[in-house]
């Protein structure tokens, strides 16, 4: 019998588990799919396909092994996860791994069938939507792209101007209405008062019933002339529900319903004239009216709307000034004689990541891709809608004009990098590819938390650089920063495992690492020679295999010393029942488990804590008295408790230490970042 590194050992297991993951999704997919669909068409199959996905979605989300669920088709990756799990956390997740490769396997099998009954689907295109023609797939399915990009733009060009020219006229024949009424009555600002009460009552509306919708229409004199019952009242609730979560579905702006609208339009109604899926978005806009006025004075002042193209130039002129002013500065530095070339180069580094760091600040970068100039012909189309359906020109102005500007600085500073150096590469060059970063991540123990950090980063990376048109170095330190703080905290969090491990399980783990890191140096040490192969030292290769080494050193070093537990001897204490479902309200509770969780003094629920670590709960405790988190009672009390939550046994007092002062203090760091009340 002899030992084998830890991967070689599971991998059976793990090789085993994918198989019959597979086989089950399979079976499954055949019993629960295939057999529904036979002799469907493409839509029905597509609907039937997509409702299972989006169930399947849900299972994935609640899931705690996003890590095993979205690897389901790479070995490798899942038996070093696995292995290092079940050797240091000494669990088996055979059945847990089981089920969440299934479900992955299965995930995958449903979007494959989901895109290729897509990519079959019927051609699409402009003369097509204007001459009436409705398609399913294109107002139904978001990922439907059977059309040419121009067709697409041009389409939703047309509903965008047809339905803010239909809501505008509407909101704006009315607003005329409300004035007209305001001149014949005593005291008209008392009436704009209660108006504007009954559309904050609809907007704050939160039940189910579509007649309760309609009492409150008919408290608004706009629909005084107005038969509310031409309202379907499934529709009318249905449209309510989208417009009360801010969405607006483009899919059902169809151009036969829409053109039908607007021809009504044409002939100036003087009434309420549109339908369910409008009628709240008027409503919106009459209310944004009523909340401007301030006095009786501003009643009859003329109702404008804005003229969007017009605030638009106006915000490419402002963020093209900036950029001049600040291409300007910068030239100007660059020039200067007395500066050396080692501080214009420090310059342009600092000017360039503080350009960085301004354009993460921005929230909304999805109109990025439409500043090229081959798509510049729908930014006024984007930026009205935007506006429009915000009701705030200013909001969406700022956004497009920052995002303008860390644009086109950009590149104006890489342009002037490599004029002045011949040199494109202004960040020092970072690390070897982020792939590393995330092997390693894969070699530690994994959350749900951490695994989701690090993929988002990935996932942005990708993303981003692939529609932002910014330079990619941008998105390179983006995604490196992100991916070392996940792997300092994943560092962090290993280091409390191992803490608890089981000795000689502990010493396979990190004998395992080491030689796996060894290997993968020795391998890449052989290729040195050739021409175009490049070897550079990873930074966090390094640090991982000394972390090991130290981890290591120190079970060599203490491996005949006898284990030393200091235990003072405290009077006997009356039993404390435990009550953690009644301290504190659930969002405590939940808040309070996730950060035993994330402190590393838990691993899913249950305590992960040495002998001589458990004064680590009475620091936490009292940062989350001292917070008002945990209710003011007898810390002895509140202590155990928590532990007896946790599945921690405490049998005497935890007195103040150097560990429960180090562990107070990351709590109320912890608190101070995450707590919001």
């Amino acid at each position: 019998m002899f030992n084998r590194p830890i991967d070689s050992s599971i991998r059976s297991v793990v090789v085993t588990s994918l198989k019959a993951a597979k086989k089950k999704a399979e079976n499954h997919y055949k019993g629960n799919i295939t057999k529904k669909i036979n002799g469907l068409d493409i839509f029905e199959s597509l609907k039937i396909i997509d409702q299972e996905f989006k169930l399947v979605k849900r299972k994935v989300k609640k899931s705690k092994y996003p890590f095993y669920i979205e690897n389901c088709t790479s070995a490798e990756w899942l038996v070093s996860q696995f292995a290092s799990r079940a050797y240091l956390l000494n669990i088996d997740e055979t059945k847990d791994l089981k089920k969440a490769l299934f479900l992955g396997i299965y995930r995958n099998k449903l979007r494959i069938q989901r895109n290729e009954l897509l990519a079959d689907s019927p051609v699409y295109t402009y003369e097509k939507f204007v001459n009436g023609e409705i398609n399913s797939f294109f107002h139904h399915y978001p990922q439907y792209r059977n059309l040419s990009e121009e067709d697409f733009y041009k389409i939703i060009k047309w509903q965008s101007e047809n339905v803010i020219a239909i809501i505008s006229y509407e909101s704006s024949m009315l607003i005329k209405k409300i004035q007209q009424k305001c001149l014949g009555i005593d005291d008209p600002f008392y009436f704009i008062m209660l108006q504007k009460t009954v559309i904050d009552n609809l907007i704050n509306y939160t039940g189910n019933d579509a007649n309760d919708l309609k009492i409150l229409l008919s408290q608004l004199y706009i629909f005084e002339d107005f038969n509310l019952d031409e309202f379907k009242n499934d529709a009318l609730l249905e449209n309510y529900r989208s417009f009360a979560n801010n969405e607006f579905h483009w899919n059902k702006a169809d151009y036969n319903s829409i053109k039908k609208l607007s021809d009504v339009m044409q002939g100036g109604p003087e009434k309420v004239f549109t339908n369910e899926f409008l009628v709240f978005h008027t409503v919106e806009k009459i209310g944004f009216w009523l909340d401007s006025l301030v006095n009786e004075s501003q009643i009859q002042k003329t109702y404008i709307l804005p003229d969007y193209e017009k605030e638009l130039e106006k915000v490419q002129r402002e963020a093209a000034q900036e950029i001049e002013n600040l291409a300007d500065a910068m030239y100007n530095y660059i020039n200067d004689e007395e500066n050396s070339e080692k501080e214009v180069k420090n310059y342009l580094l600092k000017l360039y990541d503080a350009n960085r760091i301004r354009y993460n600040k921005i929230k909304e970068k999805d109109i990025l891709h439409m500043l090229a100039d081959d798509r510049k012909h729908v930014l006024i189309n984007y930026f009205t809608t935007n506006a429009f359906f915000r009701n705030n020109i200013g909001e969406t102005g700022e956004n497009l004009r920052e995002l303008i500007i860390v644009r086109e600085l950009a590149w104006e500073i890489l342009v002037a990098h490599n004029n002045f150096f011949d040199n494109k590469n202004i960040f020092i060059t970072l690390d070897n590819d982020f792939s590393d970063i995330n092997m390693l991540i894969n070699k530690m123990v994994l959350n749900k938390k951490l695994y989701k950090a690090g993929k988002k980063a990935q996932m942005d990376f990708f993303s981003n650089y692939d529609k932002y048109g910014m330079p990619i170095d941008y998105h390179f330190q983006n995604v490196h920063e992100e991916l070392q703080k996940v792997f300092t905290i994943a560092l962090n969090k290993l280091q409390k495992i191992l803490d608890n491990a089981e000795p000689s399980k502990k010493v396979m783990y990190l004998q395992s690492r080491i030689k796996e890191i060894k290997q993968r140096e020795l391998l890449f040490k052989q290729y040195q020679d050739e021409s175009d192969f490049k070897y550079a030292v990873d930074k966090y290769s390094v640090l991982f295999k000394e972390f090991l080494t130290i981890e290591a050193d120190f079970l060599k070093e203490t491996l005949n010393t006898q284990p030393i537990a200091f235990e003072l001897k405290q009077p006997k204490t009356l039993e404390i029942k435990p009550e953690f479902d009644t301290v504190s309200n659930k969002k405590n509770q939940k808040f309070i488990k996730q950060l035993l969780e994330d402190l590393g003094l838990t691993i899913d629920g249950r305590a992960n804590i040495s002998e001589r670590k458990k004064g680590a709960v009475r620091g936490i405790v009292e940062a989350l008295k001292e917070s008002k988190i945990l209710p003011d009672r007898s810390l002895e009390v509140l202590c155990k408790i928590i532990a007896d939550e946790i599945g921690l046994q405490i049998n005497s007092k935890l007195d103040i230490s150097n560990i429960s002062e180090q562990y107070k203090e990351e709590a109320e760091k912890y608190i101070s970042e995450n707590y919001t009340r």
